[in-house]
């Protein structure tokens, strides 16, 4: 299951946007 890494890109995402 690929939960664990899709939840870390989307807080990975989201941070990015976040820094801008």
């Amino acid at each position: 299951f690929l939960a664990k890494n899709v939840a870390k890109k989307l807080v990975s995402h989201v941070a990015k946007k976040q820094l801008e």
